[in-house]
């Protein structure tokens, strides 16, 4: 309640459209989270209320002490089993799906090849996916992707909608695309 008022105060403004607990505390129920949340829903301080980084299983018991609005949780290339599920729970609650680190917190980007590339007392460094073994797998697995990524971008065919042919990739050019091409 108190950091509300004190977000309030500090933007200069009456209500705030969507309210997110930022990474659900797993030493304090959800439904008295949600609870008390939903009372500044109550108050007119919030208009919708929103979760990150929750589990299936924790969305659906927030949901049922009030409608969530919204989900943000990390939807990945790299990983995509957890945000699956996830996205399979929203869609059935008509919840808002809000997709962060799609590039695998920077693995897919050709950035990060190992320790070195992230600095000391980078947040990354905590994921469980930037430590020890881990990290090295990952990067490992990303190289070969950013590799095939690499190869692909330079071929016409990067021009071409899904499903398009190689032969067919330069009649296949929207006019932008066409235009851009020619530089």
């Amino acid at each position: 309640m108190q950091a509300c008022e004190a977000s309030l105060k500090r933007l200069g403004i009456d209500v705030i459209d969507l309210y997110y607990q930022h990474r659900v505390d797993p030493n304090t129920p959800i439904e008295e989270t949600v609870g008390a949340m939903k009372r500044l829903v109550e108050q007119g301080k919030v208009r919708a209320l929103g979760l990150s980084e929750a589990r299936p299983e924790t969305i659906r018991r927030a949901h049922k002490v009030h409608p969530i609005a919204a989900v943000q949780n990390e939807y990945s290339l790299l990983y995509r089993t957890e945000g699956e599920e996830t996205l399979r729970t929203t869609r059935e609650l008509g919840i808002g799906f809000v997709p962060y680190a799609p590039l695998g917190r920077s693995m897919l980007t050709g950035t990060v090849h190992g320790k070195a590339d992230v600095p000391e007392g980078d947040r990354r460094l905590q994921h469980p996916r930037f430590q020890g073994e881990n990290l090295d797998r990952t990067c490992s697995s990303s190289r070969g992707w950013n590799r095939s990524r690499a190869r692909r971008s330079a071929r016409p065919r990067s021009w071409c909608s899904p499903g398009c042919s190689r032969r067919a990739a330069t009649s296949c050019r929207s006019p932008h695309q066409a235009e851009a091409a020619r530089g």
